[in-house]
């Protein structure tokens, strides 16, 4: 595969709909293009104290031209799902039909690398040759999924 969003998103809490930070990167013909990473004002946060903050609502208009039909590329597939059906009902918006592909299933499933000692971003990362450190989580994702997909 490739062509893609990697996407990652960060919650502020256990709450699925407590989405605070989203950021991609839109990969095509293999090559990683467009980036964006954005803080979010989760529905909870008190009435000011995120002013400065994108609603998910807001947010979320620009993000949607940016991922297309594309598939989304993820490190944990099942928690961005969550949430994403989470936010959208709590919004009342109707839910597109994603395609999914969870990194992590994939390495696990491939066994990837028996001598890995976890599945964590980080080690698969750093596996692929990537430095996770001066990498976003969305850019981690795609060079790990141009890697194994």
């Amino acid at each position: 595969m490739t062509s893609f969003v990697a996407i990652a998103i960060r919650t502020a809490n256990h709450k699925p709909t407590s989405i605070c930070h989203i950021s991609l990167v839109v990969v095509r013909h293999g090559q990683l293009q467009e980036r964006m990473s954005v803080d979010i004002a989760t529905p909870d946060t008190p009435h000011g104290a995120g002013r400065t903050k994108p609603t998910f609502l807001n947010a979320w208009r620009s993000i949607a031209p940016l991922i297309g039909n594309l598939p989304l590329v993820t490190y944990n597939g099942a928690l961005c799902e969550s949430c994403l059906k989470s936010i959208f009902k709590l919004y009342g918006l109707p839910y597109p039909d994603f395609t999914f592909i969870c990194t992590y299933t994939v390495c696990r499933k491939l066994r990837f690398s028996p001598a890995l000692p976890n599945y964590k971003l980080s080690t698969l990362a750093e596996r692929c040759g990537i430095d996770p450190q001066n990498l976003s989580q969305a850019e981690c994702i795609a060079h790990i999924a141009l890697k194994v997909l």
